[in-house]
Order: structure tokens, then sequence, then C-alpha cells
């Protein structure tokens, strides 16, 4: 075989040069030319002399070969030919001797037929060439084409691809024996060419002697080739180290360690991901590295967090906010992008879950029964639905009538059903209360706050609105005293929030006429002289009493009230009436300013108690200041106020508008007297906050009705010579009941509307009453000598007090009507009470204009303006009955009485200084409203009462005792 070394290159782990072998041509190519042979021995090839020699030679080969390869395996283990023992190469063989094949790495081997021995000369096998006609052989360095004939003397190769000739195993033994069975003894099989072993590389030969030579191996790692039979031997592989390289050949790199230096593999990650690990220079794994994050689902890179760096992590599912408020969900997708927000399912939450525009539709729609309060349901309307339980209404305010009130006489069946009125609860409930009251005379005075009304002789339930008439008469006494009290309260019951608390209990005494002194249903009236004389007591007063019937009022005095003889005493200058002992009567209040007590003119009071036979003279009271108080005329103004602390009496004000207050003469006191039966406790004392000289506090005094709609009433007081932005001007104050006693602090101040000097706001007050039935009080202040329209002709100013407490300024003004100098409109005020018919029916006020002129005569008029809420401004004038100068018809007023029992209210106007047989002996004009007269008074007075004692200067009328407080 030839070699053909061409390039040298540098082994890599020895840096010697390496010879490559250039592999023999294809068959297609031009077949190489044998070597050429020395010129001294050239010969034909078919006639070569030298050819048993050299087969004698390829035997020894063989051997030698033999014993080569035995060392190569010392050296290399890189292959065996032959088997143990052989030291000629001639033993059979299970396994051919092979070489790699540099083209592919693997090891060959030539398959010994028969198990007889491969001596190829080389040690290889030629590979099958498709191209040549025949097969192919590579022997000795030469290869060649074989005829189909000579092939057959070529033994396969184990791949059955290469083929080998057969040599004879016995040539060159110089036995003459044929141990190969081949017909060829080896007597003439005679060596040829250059002995092998003689020190000295022949032609022909490679090596010589025992050499080994780096080489490069099939797979590219630098193996060792030893010197065989003067041949070079298959490169042998070294053994596998650890630096990544297949270096024996095996097809499996540094196989004898963990791994492959600088490979790679993939592994699983401490989060469970695919990650890769790299082989280290020592061949150990180093720790599984995690991949770089996708969009998966998972948690590739082992931070904790899946897909990090994307929107969301793939698949997951998260709350959301959606177009309504709502918490909703959304899916990541496998983009790891949100998609959109889901609204949920509608809950019962109070909020629109599902976006659709409705909120807790739970069962597609609003039904009570669905398990949620939707729908605008409430506590109330669906108390299995809503669980927010509705706390019950407040109790309701009464409203009217106030305590103590009368309603007429029980002759008039309409004043036996009686109209009470309440305001709704403030608080609670559902919105859709009815209303229980209950109405009972089982109660007492003074304990009545504590009763249950357990057995109402009336009541009602279910009402709707927020008053309530009883179907019948409510039942009370016909003897004297007629009538009875009633008490009464209301609650409120609103469905699911249920019923409240009952409300503070009151009272009215029902079938009772005002001013009835002796019981018997009819109202009973008192006048007074105040400047009536005693043959040796000038100026005494005396009081006049008529006691009305079923005839009515008598035009004859049925008593006299003459106190004890005293000079200038004035009594009856003022006169009031109330039950003040809640005994069914009503009492006598009468003022004498000029009584002389302890101090001179200090005043006094004397309080007549009313029986079924009249007022009393034995069982009276006289009331004194209860301190040093000369000129202080007490008793000046007197007023039954009604019950201002709600313990079922009527209370008492007396009025001292000249008493003196620190250094403040003339400035004026009131004192207070609550209601017990005696009325002889210790009074409350009021005055004007910044006191002045002579204002007069306390000059006009009347009820101020149930300022607060809290059951308890209050008191007006007027200031006429008050000075504020101008001189005598006036005032008014609104006192109160606070928790124990009067309050000493005005609730309310009215002042005088500009302009005003001197007006005298002030000089007379009065309660209207309830004109709008709304429970609050309507109130009246004369000023007798504003200027407006002219000089003194006066005005009133009337005010209605509203759930928002006092009006700043008057809810009406009253002018005079016919704006006459000097008039002095407004002297006298007084409530009428009810007047008129069922289709008609007022209340209003009685104006005193003492000297209104009528055609040139100063005589005097008097004024009724009716209101339904407020008070109206056009008056019905009641005009003097005939002409006299200087009558001062107008003088005095009162009203609210019913002497004809008719129901309806009947008023009195006085003229104190009307000339009768006497000079100013004064008379008095009684005018009954009448049912059928449709409202208003008559033109003529019904009846006249004159003066019994008449004397001059008596001013008999100067005073009247006011059936309304």
């Amino acid at each position: 075989m030839t070699r053909n070394p061409t390039t040298r290159s540098t082994d890599p782990f020895t840096d010697e040069p390496t010879t490559t072998w250039v592999r023999p041509a294809r068959a297609t190519e031009a077949p190489p030319s044998p070597p050429p042979l020395p010129t001294a021995d050239r010969r034909p090839p078919t006639a070569d002399p030298r050819r048993p020699r050299r087969l004698a030679a390829f035997a020894r080969r063989c051997r030698n070969a033999a014993r080569a390869l035995f060392l190569a395996l010392a050296l290399l283990a890189a292959f065996a030919c032959g088997g143990s023992g052989d030291d000629d190469g001639d033993a059979a063989r299970t396994e051919g001797c092979g070489v790699r094949n540099p083209a592919t790495g693997e090891v060959e081997f030539c398959a010994a037929a028969g198990n007889e021995v491969c001596v190829c000369a080389t040690g290889q096998c030629a590979q099958i060439d498709l191209s040549c006609a025949s097969n192919y052989r590579y022997v000795e360095g030469v290869g060649s084409c074989v005829s189909a004939e000579e092939s057959a003397t070529l033994i396969e190769s184990r791949d059955e691809t290469a083929l080998c000739p057969v040599m004879d195993a016995d040539a060159g033994d110089g036995d003459g024996g044929d141990a190969e069975a081949d017909a060829d003894a080896d007597d003439g099989e005679a060596e040829v060419g250059p002995l092998c072993g003689n020190g000295t590389i022949d032609p022909g030969e490679d090596c010589e002697g025992d050499d080994l030579q780096a080489c490069t191996t099939g797979c590219g790692t630098t193996g060792t080739s030893a010197c065989l039979a003067c041949t070079w031997t298959a490169c042998a592989p070294p053994v596998e180290v650890c630096n990544g390289s297949d270096d024996d050949c095996d097809d499996a790199t540094d196989e004898d360690f963990e791994c492959a230096a600088f490979g790679l593999e993939g592994c699983v990650t401490t989060c469970g991901s695919s990650g890769t690990r790299v082989c280290t220079d020592a061949c150990a794994w180093e720790e599984c590295q995690p991949p770089a994050e996708e969009c998966n689902g998972a948690d590739d890179d082992c931070d904790d967090v899946c897909d990090d760096g994307f929107e969301c992590c793939a698949g997951e599912s998260g709350d959301c906010t959606t177009t309504c408020g709502s918490v909703g969900s959304r899916s990541c997708d496998a983009a790891c992008g949100w998609q959109e927000c889901v609204p949920p399912v509608e809950a019962c939450n109070g909020i629109d879950d599902d976006c659709n525009g409705m909120t807790d539709e739970v069962a597609g729609g609003f039904a009570c029964g669905d398990g949620c309060c939707n729908g605008g349901e409430t506590y109330c309307g669906c108390p299995g639905d809503c669980t927010t339980v509705v706390p019950p209404p407040a109790p309701p305010q009464p409203l009217s009538p106030w305590n103590g009130a009368l309603t007429g006489t029980l002759r008039a069946p309409a004043n036996l059903r009686p109209t009470f009125r309440w305001a709704p609860p403030a608080s609670g409930g559902c919105g859709t209360a009815t209303y229980e009251i209950q109405v009972d005379d089982s109660c007492t005075t003074p304990s009545f706050a504590g009763c249950d009304l357990s057995s109402p002789t009336a009541s009602g339930t279910g009402l709707a609105v927020t008053s309530w008439t009883p179907t019948s008469e409510l039942p009370v006494a016909n003897l004297p005293p007629v009538g009875r009290r009633y008490y009464w309260h209301v609650r409120a019951c609103d469905g699911a929030a249920g019923c409240s608390a009952w409300s503070a209990v009151r009272y009215l005494d029902v079938g009772r006429a005002p001013s009835d002194f002796d019981g018997d249903g009819y109202s009973d009236l008192a006048v007074g002289a105040p400047s009536y004389d005693d043959i040796d007591n000038p100026n005494l007063g005396i009081v006049y009493i008529y006691q009305a019937s079923s005839s009515g009022l008598p035009t004859t005095h049925t008593r006299q009230l003459l106190p004890g003889m005293q000079p200038n005493l004035a009594f009856g200058r003022a006169l009031a009436d109330g039950d003040l002992n809640a005994d069914g009567f009503a009492d006598l209040v009468v003022g004498a300013p000029g009584y002389d007590g302890a101090a001179t003119d200090e005043g006094g009071v004397i309080i007549f108690w009313g029986a079924a036979t009249g007022l009393s003279i034995p069982r009276s009271v006289v009331l004194l200041p209860d301190r040093a108080a000369a000129g202080a005329a007490f008793g000046t103004a007197v007023a039954v106020m009604g019950d201002v602390n709600s313990d079922g009496y009527a209370d008492l004000a007396v009025g001292s508008p000249s008493e003196t207050v620190g250094a403040f003469a003339g400035a004026g006191r009131v004192d207070v007297y609550r209601g017990p039966p005696d009325v002889t406790g210790p009074p409350d004392m009021l005055q004007a906050s910044v006191p002045q000289e002579n204002a007069a506090f306390g000059q006009a005094l009347a009820g101020a009705g149930d300022l607060l709609a809290d059951g308890r009433g209050g008191v007006l007081v007027g200031e006429p010579s008050h000075s504020g932005g101008s001189s005598s001007e006036g005032a008014a104050y609104l006192f109160r009941w606070d928790v124990l006693s009067m309050e000493v602090t005005p609730w309310a101040t009215l002042s005088c509307p500009a302009p005003c000097s001197n007006g005298h706001f002030g000089s007379s007050v009065a309660l209207i009453g309830d004109l709008g039935d709304d429970g609050y009080p309507d109130l009246a202040v004369g000023a007798p000598t504003y200027n407006a329209g002219a000089v003194q002709e006066g005005n009133v100013f009337a005010y209605a007090v509203t759930a928002a407490g006092l009006p700043s300024a008057p809810t009406t003004t009253l002018d005079n009507p016919a704006n006459t100098p000097n008039a002095h409109f407004g002297t006298a005020l007084a409530p009428t009470g009810w007047v008129g018919s069922a289709t008609f029916r007022r209340q209003g006020l009685i104006v005193g204009s003492p000297f209104q002129a009528d055609g040139g005569v100063v005589e005097g008029a008097a004024f009724w303006y009716a209101g339904a809420t407020v008070l109206g401004v056009t008056p019905v004038t009641i005009a003097a009955p005939d002409a006299d100068p200087g009558a001062g018809f107008g003088a005095s007023a009162a009203g609210g009485f019913d002497f004809n029992a008719d129901g309806t209210a009947d008023i009195v106007v006085g003229a104190p200084n009307r000339d009768g047989t006497a000079t100013q002996e004064g008379r008095a004009f009684v005018f009954e409203s009448g049912v059928g007269m449709g409202g208003g008074f008559p033109a003529v007075p019904d009846q006249t009462l004159y003066n019994p004692l008449p004397y001059p200067n008596d001013q008999f009328a100067f005073s009247l005792v006011n059936a309304c407080y």
C-alpha cells in the first residue's frame, strides 16, 4: 500500500507535527500507479520475480504485525489482531483485524472466512465503490478494482461492505505445509521485497523496529500508531479525559465523568420550569439555570412572579372594577393581557353589580319576599327583606285644644264634640303613620301627667290625618258646674316600625262656657267702675256682676262687689277671670291699684272664687306685693294667663307699672302667681331686661298661649312708655315657663315698627287665639297714639307665632280705618272667640277707638277683624249706638262670651264716659253675633247695660272681664 503524506499539522496535545493521510481516490479516478521498483529489479508487473519473496515477507510482516499489535494494545488499548500466544499471526480469530476509518471515525473489521485469520497486508479493508464494475480492493497502499472472479478470492468485512484478499496463512513458513488449505504450499512461497527488521527502512517499508508515533485518530484526537511489520498500525485513540471531546473515539464524550465538559442539557429548576445546565471544565454539572420568562402561565425564571414582565399571568383571573363601579372579574389571555372586566351576578348589596342600570334586582326584578331589600323596599313595607329596623315614630305633638281650653256651653251640641289636633312625629317611623287618640275623664288634677287613660271614654284608631272629632258627644254634667274636664293623648303607629309612646297628657273643659261664675253653662259678665264714689271714699270703685241664664243676660246686675272702705282704691280698675282652682267654676280677679297696705298706693288684688251660687265674697283671697312697693299700683293690670306650667291650674299675672326698680322710678314689674287652690305661693317676678324710668312695664297684660306647642302657656307684657330709638315708642315682651319658674329673660321682645315716637306701643295687648288651628298663638299689640295716616290715630300690630317662632315683623298691621286724628285706635283689644255659624265661623279681634269721630262727633267706635289663617285687615265697624260726644265708646271691650248659650260668641263694648243721668256715669253695650247672622255683629246693640248706681264720673264699664285668655 502507498503512504501519501501531503501535509503536516500540529497535534493539539503534543504540539508535534502529525501526518495527514490522504484518502485513496475513488474508483472514478485513475487508479494510482504501483510504486516504482528499483531500476535493477524493475520487471513488468506480470512477471515480478520478487512476488514469492514478497508473499513470504507479507507472512512475516503479519507475524511482526501481530507482535506490534500486542505492543500497541499494551500501549494504547486501541484494538487486537490475533489471539493470545499467536506470535505468528496464523491462529484462527473470532474477530477480524480492524482499524478506524478516518472518514467515518468508526472501526471497521475484516471478518475471516470460516473463522480463518485475516492476513490483510495493511490491516485495512477496501470499501466497495459502486462506480467500479467489480469489487474494489485496497492492499499495500494500492487500490484497484477487481473482477468478479478475483473477488471470489476476497473475504468480506464484518459490515459486509469491505473486502480483503484471502492470504495464505502458511506463506513464508518454510515448512512446506498448506495450513490454510488453499492448495498453495509454502514451499514455493518466497518472501518478496526488502527484509523487515533489518534496522533499515527499506523501500516499501514505513518503519522499522518497535517505534511509536503520534497520530490523529479517526475522531480527530491525537492517538498513537505502532510500527508493525514495518508498517504503521492504525492510529490508536488515547484514554478518555475531561476535555469536552471524544478522546477514545467510542462515540461518547467524557463518558467516564459526570458530564461532557462544556456541554449543555435541559434540567428542571427549583420552581419546576425547564432550565439548562452547563458542564464545567471539571466535567461536573453547574446549578440548573432558569430560562427567560415567557408568557405561559408559569414562573419560568423562578422569581416567584408568574409571567413577570407581562401584563398578567396567562390563565389567571382576578377582581376588577366594572364600568358601573362594581367588583367584577377578568381573565388573563394566552398573550398575557387582561380581557374585559365581566360584571358579576347581581347581589343584594345596594349597588348595581351587573351594570344594567338597576340595583339589587336579584330575581330579575323587585319583589317583596325575594330576600333582598330592593326596588325602594323598606323595613316598613317589607320587613322580611329589609333587616334595618326602623325605629318607631316619635310621639306626636298635641297642638289644640290648649290646656284648660273651654269648648263652650253644653247647650250647643257641637261644643261637646271638640276637634283635637296634633303635629306628626318629628322622627322615626316609615312616613306613613296612622294615629290613635284616647280621651278620658278619669284622670285628676294635678296628677294627670301620669294618667294612662286605660279606659277611655272616646277613642280613635287608624286615623290617617292629624285631627279627630268624636263621632258622638262627650258625656258631661248637666248640673253646676256643668260640663266636664277631659284628658287626652295621642300616639303614632307606623306599620312595621310599631307605635310611638303616647304623647304628654293634655286637658280641656268640655261643655263649659267662659266667665261662667255659677257654672250653669251661660257666660256671666263683670263690669268695673273704678271711679265709683262712696259717700266718704271717692274713687273707691265697684264691680257689678251680671249672671246670665236661659233668659239671657239680665239688664240688672245680679250682685255687686264692694271692697272695704278706702278712698282712691280704684277697685275694678282691672278685671280677669279663669278657673284658678280647677273646680269647674270661673273665678274673678279684681285689681285695686290704689290700695294702701304696707305702703301708700302699693295696690292689691282680690280673687273671688266661683260657686254654684255665684261669686263668693267670704272665700275671697287678697294678694298684695311681697315687698315694700309704695306707689307701685299693683293690680293696675291683671290677666289669667292659662296654665303656664301644665299642672292643671290656670295661673295669674299682676302688673305694677309704677313700681320702682332699682334706681328707676316707675319702671314697673309683673308678678306671676301659679294657681294652686289658694294662689298664695310666692310669685315669680318679671321686669324689663333694661329697666327704664317711667317705662310702665306691666301696664297691659294678656295670656300668650302655648308659644312652643308644649302644653305650657306664657304671658304678654306691655311697656308703653319704653324709649328705644325714639321717646315713648313702647315695647312688649313675651315670657314663658322655664323648668321650675317663669323665665326672667324675655323669650321674645316686640318692638314698635317705625315711625313710633310717642306711639305707646304696648298700651294694650291681647291673645287673639289660634287663627290657623296650627297650635300656635296669634297675638296683638296696640299703639293707640301711633302716628300713621294722622296724628295719634293709632295702629294695632298682629303677630302669628309658628313652629319657627315669633316673626321679626308684624304679620298684619291694622291701621285706623278712617285715619281719624287723635282717635287712639287700639286703646282696647279684645279677642272675640268663635263668631258666626257653621258656614262662616271665624275667630277675631275687637279693636276699640274711643275718640273715633263719626259725622264730626267724637263718640268712639269699635272694629271687628276676623281671621282664618291670619288676621284680616278689613274690619266690620261697630258704631256707637247714639251720638254722645266724648262717650269714649270703645275705651273697653271684651269678647268670647256666650250669654245665650247658642254656641257663638258675644261681645261687650264699654263707653265709660257716656253721659246718662249723671255725667260720665258710663254705659256698656252687648252685641250677640247669633248663629243666623252669617258672621259679624248687629249694627244695634242687643242689650244696653246702664250704671246701676249712677254717679258723676263713675266710669262704669271702664273695665270689662274678658272671657278669653
